[in-house]
């Protein structure tokens, strides 16, 4: 399966500084990856607008830039969804490894179940999963901070 990574910063990028397949390697990319890949304008284009279904509710999108508005209620649906799956563990979960599996994936991904990665404010090597970057804009931002859409990268499950 393909995804994509991508490039947000507090401040605007030139197409110099954005992310290309080239700032990942092996090392960077092996827990979630198994290699990444640069993509065309017509592709990038396709993916900032799926950006924008992942990130609804929590950013508005004019171009290449996102207005933050808040997170508290894509938290607190992100909240219900780990209290709903663990009342519904027991003995038997624990043993079904896909069961385990989903809980991990709702606490790094969030209850959008969303395969981006993030590649947050300058830092080329590493691509978070979307829990670790809303996470991060909840506690640092307030409503009305700016983002940046910087380079987008394919990656490959």
């Amino acid at each position: 399966m393909h995804s994509k990574i991508y490039q947000i910063s507090k401040k605007e990028l030139t197409r110099d500084e954005y992310l290309t397949s080239s700032d990942f390697d092996e090392v960077n990319i092996s827990d979630f990856a198994d290699y990444t890949d640069d993509i065309d304008e017509d592709e990038e284009e396709d993916a900032i607008k799926r950006l924008d279904c992942t990130l609804r509710g929590v950013f508005t999108r004019e171009g290449r830039v996102l207005t933050y508005q808040g997170a508290d209620a894509f938290v607190s649906d992100w909240i219900s969804g780990i209290k709903s799956r663990v009342a519904q563990m027991n003995p038997d979960t624990l043993k079904n490894w896909m069961e385990m599996w989903k809980m991990k994936q709702l606490f790094e991904d969030t209850h959008r179940e969303a395969n981006e990665r993030f590649s947050f404010d300058g830092s080329c090597t590493d691509a978070e999963p979307l829990g670790d970057f809303i996470r991060e804009v909840y506690i640092n931002a307030k409503p009305g901070d700016k983002f940046y859409i910087g380079g987008i990268v394919d990656f490959h499950i």
